[in-house]
């Protein structure tokens, strides 16, 4: 197999292989590449594209049994969500399904409350954010470069700013649509199957466009725009599924 030249995002040659998740591995991805990027520009990733991203679904992940990592396999992520004790509705920090943390209550009360009896009543899940919409970009744009897509064509959704031939800033402008049902078949599916634990990507072209389908933990389901400038005559059709252990 011919490797990748140079660095998708740096531009600079690509001397040593850095193996990428197509999704991201704090959310179970298992599926790698090592003809995305330099060592560089994927650690800028993990750290400013990939940690923002999968820390919105630690409520999720933590919960998961037996849940599969190539990295830090035993590691039980934090999260926030809402709680009450004593009939009062409290901000909280969870861990493993208890709550660890209230700094409200612990002000008040002057005490560990991590030892008090709570019920949890909520996971916070800020999806309608940047973090979240680069998060599902970068599947999208990993996923099509690893199935051929040339980086050029990709290129144009992606703001790269790059200074002394280091990556400083990086966003992706992908419009980002979420899935909705809309015919009763879509809505049956959704509310009265079996729920299996799945990640699922579809990368398909239609007419001018081509699109990314991301489906996380058979949940979270959105469209990723990568180019509304396709060659229709060129026909993509391309997919991928993971199951989680649970």
């Amino acid at each position: 197999m011919a490797y990748r030249e140079n660095c998708v995002y740096c531009g600079k040659t690509i001397t040593e292989r850095s193996r990428e998740h197509i999704i991201q591995n704090a959310i179970g991805g298992l599926f790698e590449s090592e003809d995305i990027c330099c060592p560089d520009c994927n650690n800028y990733v993990s750290k400013y594209i990939d940690a923002p991203f999968t820390k919105i679904f630690n409520a999720i992940i933590s919960r998961i049994e037996n849940f599969t990592k190539t990295n830090n396999k035993k590691s039980k992520p934090s999260y926030t969500g809402k709680a009450i004790y004593n009939g009062k509705l409290y901000d909280v920090l969870m861990k493993a399904g208890k709550v660890v943390s209230c700094p409200e209550l612990s002000k008040e009360l002057k005490c560990d409350v991590s030892k008090l009896e709570w019920e949890i009543v909520a996971y916070d899940f800020p999806i309608e954010n940047k973090p979240f919409k680069n998060g599902l970009s970068k599947i999208a744009f990993n996923f099509a470069l690893e199935r051929g897509i040339p980086a050029d064509v990709l290129k144009k959704g992606v703001n790269i700013k790059i200074v002394d031939d280091k990556i400083v800033d990086l966003s992706f402008l992908y419009p980002v649509i979420p899935f909705v049902p809309l015919n009763p078949m879509d809505r049956h599916i959704e509310l009265n199957t079996d729920m299996e634990l799945y990640h699922n990507l579809i990368l398909f072209s239609q007419g001018k466009m081509l699109w990314c389908y991301i489906d996380l933990f058979n949940t979270f389901q959105y469209y990723v725009l990568l180019s509304d400038s396709w060659d229709e005559n060129i026909s993509v059709h391309e997919t991928y599924l993971q199951l989680l252990q649970k």
